[in-house]
């Protein structure tokens, strides 16, 4: 499905017109017709892919294995981000010097006027409520499918 709309969207690019920031409504637009159209059909059609010359794709279990190990990767990164965000601001401003820029505790000291001492527990704080956040959805979502 994905290479089908990849595919139908290069042979519609010479016709879009950029109207947004971005091409994500017309891409969106695509990859919801060919949905359709594959739902209606019971298959996923593959002519756009046939006309452009691209092989079909297979995948064997060792390909649908890693496509499931990446979506649970996605899925926890959405979650440690969703847990960031909900930090009280001097956590999350302090998390994020730290733990995404990789930034040392004095140079964070120095931007935010405080301590090392009052930065570490900043962090240390926010990634205790990090990790309570996160312990607590995967908890409270077992055993509901």
């Amino acid at each position: 499905m994905t290479a089908e709309v990849f595919a139908a969207a290069l042979a519609a690019a010479g016709r879009y017109e950029p109207m947004h920031s971005s091409a994500t409504a017309w891409l969106q637009a695509i990859a919801r017709n060919k949905l359709l159209d594959s739902r209606r059909r019971g298959r996923v059609e593959n002519a756009t892919r046939r006309k452009l010359g691209m092989a079909t794709i297979m995948f064997d279990d060792e390909d649908l294995r890693r496509v499931e190990e990446l979506a649970a990767i996605g899925e926890t990164v959405g979650a440690v981000s969703e847990a960031v965000e909900r930090l009280p601001d001097d956590e999350r401003t302090a998390v994020r010097a730290r733990i995404v820029e990789e930034r040392a505790y004095a140079e964070i000291a120095a931007e935010l006027a405080c301590s090392e001492s009052v930065v570490r527990q900043r962090v240390s704080r926010g990634l205790a409520r990090v990790r309570a956040h996160l312990l607590g959805s995967t908890t409270k979502g077992e055993g509901s499918d």
